[in-house]
């Protein structure tokens, strides 16, 4: 991490994330009141796991999965499937413990058998099989599906964590299709 700009977010959704500058610098985002509160063990897998990302060059290839699209819509769909698809990959490889806490909240990690997916594939083989399980009407924002109807947000089913034994759904919205036909207003925009 020693070529990584390290910057604190207070507010970031999570305990540390990578992603690209405008200017092609990659960087460690962390949001200290997490990282202060958590584990050295802990810490310790989170930077293995961001390290995994690194080495596996998500952050290209998730922006040459995205040239083609058009919209912001549909580019913050895929880069959050690409999410989910890339931790599957990684945790998988670097086996992460199901154990792991930040501070004191459980932080179970994302895992291929969290969508009844096997295990010990790429990330683009995750992230193609999630782009197809999306529900065709979701909403980018807020991972709610719309309703056919009204145009108003509905609760999805399944939390992301693994609860019950059935199979998930990605909640960050989308299903491969152009985006064009069948738009609804969201209400949370």
């Amino acid at each position: 991490f020693s070529r990584i700009r390290r910057t604190p977010m207070k507010g970031f959704p999570s305990i540390m994330g990578v992603a690209p500058e405008r200017d092609g610098t990659l960087s460690l985002y962390y949001n200290p009141e997490i990282v202060d509160v958590t584990t050295d063990r802990n810490i310790a897998i989170v930077l293995e796991h961001e390290g995994m990302h690194l080495l596996n060059k998500h952050v290209p290839r998730l922006i040459r999965a995205l040239a083609n699209e058009f919209t912001e819509e549909r580019k913050f769909i895929k880069a959050r499937i690409w999410n989910i698809a890339s931790d599957c990959c990684v945790n998988t490889q670097m086996n992460t413990p199901n154990d792991v806490m930040f501070g004191d909240m459980p932080a179970p990690p994302t895992k291929p058998e969290n969508y009844n997916l096997p295990p010990n594939k790429v990330t683009e083989f995750y992230y193609s099989l999630l782009l197809e399980m999306m529900p065709p009407d979701t909403c980018p924002k807020c991972g709610k599906q719309r309703d056919q109807g009204q145009g108003q947000s509905q609760d999805q089913q399944g939390s992301g964590q693994g609860e019950d034994d059935k199979q998930q759904q990605p909640q960050e919205g989308g299903n491969g299709g152009d985006g064009e036909q069948g738009q609804k207003q969201d209400q949370c925009k």
